[in-house]
């Protein structure tokens, strides 16, 4: 409300009167009561919030007119040129498959990784066991390399 802004202006500059002492209170209340309200949500079963699916072709979501802003936003912040909806929507359309596409292929060899040191019975498992990935799908492109051990030196 106008009235804890204005409180929170005054108390930031430091003067304080009764009624800025109130529009405080209020804003530590609301501010308890946020963070009890989410300690009981992160706590329970259930959490209130629901997955949602990208659709890039649904104008009603708002999902396009919200990578369009954050993108002019920056554009702006930068000094880089604008973009309007349409381009955003293509572009959008290529990167999210190949965000997916990507996010599951290194899963896939960070549970390779996960799976040698599950069955390994050693305490330490042998870092020659390990492998780096490089992976490039434009090409597509995947090297496997030996990890180096790490410096070591005395603290």
């Amino acid at each position: 409300s106008q009235k804890t802004i204005e409180g929170l202006h005054s108390n930031i500059l430091g003067s304080e009167d009764a009624e800025q002492q109130s529009a405080s209170m209020e804003l530590k209340d609301l501010y308890a009561s946020v963070l009890k309200k989410a300690s009981e949500w992160l706590s329970g079963d259930k959490m209130p919030f629901n997955s949602l699916e990208f659709e890039k072709d649904d104008p009603i979501n708002g999902h396009i007119d919200f990578i369009t802003s954050a993108a002019n936003l920056r554009a702006l912040t930068y000094g880089l040129p604008l973009t309007d909806k349409l381009s955003a929507k293509r572009i959008a359309g290529r990167i999210v498959p190949a965000i997916a596409t990507t996010t599951a292929c290194v899963a896939g060899l960070v549970c390779i990784e996960f799976i040698k040191m599950a069955v390994d019975k050693n305490d330490q498992p042998l870092l020659e066991k390990f492998k780096n990935a490089y992976i490039d799908l434009a090409e597509p492109f995947v090297a496997l390399s030996e990890p180096a051990e790490a410096e070591k030196f005395r603290l």
